[in-house]
């Protein structure tokens, strides 16, 4: 089976079990384009490049000049930073003109710094974008992310079927940017992030009030998409709980109550 038949099945199975809206977006980080994958024309935000994968259905790469957010490039690992950014001006400065009105003092944004999570700057050439139902790109060419919106509720199941096999716990961070921690942090820790998303990523992605956003190395998804299938065919009631929609709320049957209690 290649790589794009693999992809497909498993993404087909994972937007089947926890009911996606959209398909997840595999990311790539590499030296090199992927062979056959056409360059963006023009530029865009990291974030906004999701969705032109998920809802437009585009397979493509970048390099540095097509990406028109200067601090998105730095996180991601294609240039050096600005200098405002590291000293914090550019967050506490005020908007629009002189920075985006984020903090009260600069100091105040150089304390957040520490919790991005950034890849090495310079150390990428190439991020290339594909639905994860089409997608071409070969993980020994670079470290593939998978990044998708979605419910809290469905959220939860994703985090658990992530460590359904080897227990831990998934974590969220919010606060820096959203490609730094569902983009950069999969890609350099190897783990799977959460977030509620940050003003830019709202401001720029079609993704809705009541979704947040998820990524994970690509490699986790047979693992995931296992996990979670073997949950809900454990747990019916979880299954059903899980169809619910959005702005519903479970209420308890007098078996699910039973069965809550140990034995």
């Amino acid at each position: 089976m290649s790589n794009v038949e693999q992809y497909r099945s498993l993404c087909e199975r994972l937007r089947a079990s926890l009911r996606l809206e959209s398909v997840p977006v595999a990311v790539q980080f590499s030296s090199m384009p992927p062979e056959g994958v056409p360059k963006l024309e023009g530029d865009s935000k990291a974030c906004s490049m999701l969705d032109l994968a998920r809802l437009e259905g585009k397979i493509f790469h970048t390099r540095q000049k097509n990406h028109s957010c200067r601090n998105g490039s730095f996180y991601l690992g294609m240039s050096k930073p600005f200098k405002s950014l590291i000293t914090g001006d550019w967050y506490a400065g005020k908007y629009p003109d002189k920075g985006r009105s984020m903090y009260p003092s600069p100091v105040v944004a150089r304390r957040s710094n520490e919790h991005y999570v950034t890849v090495d700057q310079e150390s990428v050439e190439v991020v290339s974008y594909a639905p994860l139902d089409n997608c071409p790109l070969d993980p020994q060419q670079g470290g593939i992310v998978v990044a998708l919106m979605c419910t809290p509720k469905q959220a939860l199941y994703l985090t658990r079927s992530a460590t359904y096999h080897n227990g831990g716990a998934v974590h969220g961070i919010t606060g820096p940017t959203t490609c730094s921690v569902i983009l950069a942090a999969p890609f350099v820790k190897g783990e799977m992030f959460t977030t509620h998303g940050c003003y830019g990523g709202r401001l720029f992605t079609k993704v809705k009030t009541e979704e947040e956003f998820v990524g994970f190395p690509i490699e986790m998804l047979p693992d995931i998409v296992d996990a979670l299938e073997r949950l809900l065919t454990d747990r019916p009631d979880l299954d059903s709980m899980l169809a619910e929609p959005v702005g519903a709320c479970h209420t308890a049957t007098a078996e699910e109550i039973k069965n809550q209690i140990a034995v």
